[in-house]
């Protein structure tokens, strides 16, 4: 779970990043890219943590 969140945080982090750095791009472009780019990190974090897990039963 902590790695979905993380995941999703530092997405929404480099999307606002990307829009300051690049303002051409418009601060709401900037938000939607962090919104997937945070959906993206945040399900690969989901798919790690579960790797992880292993054969252990889920909680």
């Amino acid at each position: 779970m902590v790695w979905a969140v993380v995941g999703g945080v530092l997405g929404l982090l480099l999307g606002v990043a990307s829009s300051l750095v690049f303002p051409g791009i418009g601060v709401g472009a900037g938000i939607g890219v962090g919104l997937a780019l945070g959906s993206a990190l945040a399900f690969a974090g989901y798919l790690f943590a579960k790797d992880r897990a292993g054969g252990r039963p889920g909680r």
